[in-house]
């Protein structure tokens, strides 16, 4: 199966209002964490928040980081985004970032305006609700649509954990990371977008093609109490690498939305260990996190966007990189990625 190649992205994170700016900011590990209006445990909360007006808040804050990283993405694009171009919009496996009544296709008409594309006549727009997966799943379904004669698909993420609702839910579980809780991660929010076209469209161009995607369950997911032996994402991997038609002689480094709590780490370590059969001297695992905080459904076109960048702008270990991505359940996705260099360059 030919394909997809991701030849533009847009970002508007705590550390920069453009995927250029994001990714300068990742490259050097200048993080955005700061404190915030939330305390936890009678401390002030660290967060990520992206830098808006003052005054921005709930659906709002979320339509204007989403609006920036789109419009950076079209501008980033190498020719005119035609109008009709079909946006996939990963949104958080919870309603907190539509509440207000508002419909699927109210909400994408709206962004669509906002960015000056038309309305969707033939609804090939989508919403995915599939929190930190939502970008995998998207670029699946991106293939049908490039199929059917579209000839680019934005993948749209945008979330935020600095919300009311997600503070408490994440202080309840013990998961955010503050004095008493050292095992735990710092919240953010992000909006992140990639442009696809089909590898074909894109000879010649900079583009990061997606080879190959892989799914599975994990049968011992954060909570269960069950021992973990990382089989899901073990399974994933070894689909996408299938898919590509690889092994991981190919692979150059790897890329994550791990948040910063042990269990992630250790399930990578596992799933490494379960499916690299060759002696390799470095794999790096990259993890934006690091920087921008847990930005929820908003990672996964961030991952693929600063594994494009980091490539384009020669300071990847490697063309060839295998991302991986874990749910809040036990869901499960890899994809393995090949940078294609512009051949006019």
């Amino acid at each position: 199966m030919e394909p997809l190649a991701l030849t533009a992205c847009g970002m508007a994170t705590g550390v920069g209002l453009s995927a250029a700016a994001t990714c300068a900011a990742l490259r050097c590990a200048i993080d955005g964490f700061r404190e915030t209006r939330f305390m936890v445990d009678g401390e002030w909360l660290l967060g990520c928040p992206v830098p808006l007006p003052d005054g921005v808040r709930g659906r709002g804050r979320l339509m204007q980081m989403a609006i920036l990283a789109l419009e950076d993405c079209i501008g980033a694009l190498p020719g005119k985004v035609d109008s009709r171009t079909p946006i996939l919009l990963c949104l958080s496996e919870t309603p907190r970032l539509h509440g207000g009544g508002t419909s699927d296709a109210e909400l994408l008409a709206e962004l669509r305006s906002s960015v000056g594309l038309a309305v969707d006549p033939a609804a090939s727009s989508h919403v995915l609700r599939a929190g930190r997966l939502g970008a995998a799943r998207a670029i699946v379904h991106a293939r049908s649509l490039l199929a059917q004669g579209h000839r680019t698909v934005i993948v749209l993420g945008v979330d935020s954990l600095l919300t009311a609702d997600a503070i408490a839910h994440y202080e309840k579980q013990g998961r955010l990371l503050s004095e008493s809780a050292m095992d735990g991660f710092i919240p953010g929010e992000a909006a992140g977008a990639v442009a696809l076209t089909l590898a074909a469209a894109a000879q010649g161009q900079d583009a990061l093609l997606c080879l190959g995607s892989g799914f599975a369950e994990e049968e011992a997911p954060l909570g269960s109490g069950k021992p973990l032996r990382a089989v899901g994402l073990t399974q994933a991997i070894k689909a996408a690498l299938a898919d590509a038609g690889c092994t991981f002689a190919d692979i150059d480094y790897r890329m994550s939305d791990i948040n910063g709590e042990h269990f992630a780490f250790k399930e990578a370590a596992l799933a490494l260990l379960r499916t690299m059969r060759v002696r390799k001297e470095e794999m790096d695992l990259w993890h934006p996190a690091d920087c921008i905080g847990d930005v929820g459904a908003a990672l996964g076109p961030i991952v693929l966007g600063a594994a494009f960048f980091a490539a384009k702008k020669d300071y990847a270990p490697g063309p060839t990189v295998l991302c991986h991505f874990a749910s809040e359940g036990p869901q499960r996705a890899a994809m393995i990625c090949r940078y294609q260099r512009d051949s006019h360059g």
